[in-house]
C-alpha cells in the first residue's frame, strides 16, 4: 500500500535536460489539470538524424494508438506532472498495462485514461545532455513498440 505523501506526482529525467525551473509551473497547474505534459518547445543545439527520426516515428505511431483519445501533443515527454490519487488509482487497477521495462510512463499513463481527461500543458526548451549516453537503445524500442500493442 502507498503512502500519499503529496498531491501531485512530477517526473523528470535526471540528466536535466528537463528545466528544474518548470516543475512549480506544472504543480500549479494541476489544480486545474489531472495531467501537465511538458511539451518540447525546440531542442537547443542539434539532435542527430537517427534521433530526430526515432522521436518524430514514436510519436506519430503513439498518436496513431491512442486515435484522438487524449489533446496531449508531446506523448512521449519524460516530464509530466499527474495528481497522485489518479496515478495511484491506474497502478492499482492497471498494473499489468504499465509496461514496466519501459521508459515512457506518460504513454503507458494516456492509454488508460478516459476520454477527455483535461491535460494541461507548459512549453520549455529541451537540452541536449552535456555528459553521460542515453539509454534509448534497440531493447527500449522493441518495448516501445511491445508498449504501442498493449
Amino acid at each position: 500500500e502507498w503512502t500519499k505523501l503529496s498531491d501531485v506526482v512530477i517526473f523528470m529525467d535526471a540528466d536535466l535536460q528537463h528545466p528544474p525551473e518548470k516543475v512549480g509551473e506544472i504543480a500549479i497547474k494541476l489544480n486545474e489539470f489531472s495531467i501537465v505534459v511538458g511539451e518540447r518547445r525546440r531542442i537547443i543545439k542539434e539532435w542527430g538524424v537517427f534521433r530526430r527520426i526515432m522521436s518524430i516515428t514514436a510519436i506519430l505511431l503513439g498518436r496513431l494508438r491512442l486515435m484522438n483519445r487524449v489533446d496531449c501533443k508531446d506523448i512521449v515527454s519524460g516530464f509530466f506532472g499527474v495528481r497522485t490519487d489518479l496515478f495511484q488509482y491506474f497502478i492499482k487497477m492497471h498494473k499489468d498495462s504499465f509496461e514496466n521495462k519501459g521508459y515512457k510512463v506518460l504513454f503507458d499513463l494516456l492509454k488508460l485514461v478516459k476520454r477527455g481527461t483535461k491535460i494541461g500543458s507548459i512549453k520549455y526548451d529541451f537540452f541536449i545532455r552535456e555528459k553521460g549516453q542515453s539509454k534509448i537503445g534497440k531493447k527500449h524500442i522493441f518495448v516501445y513498440f511491445k508498449s504501442l500493442l498493449k
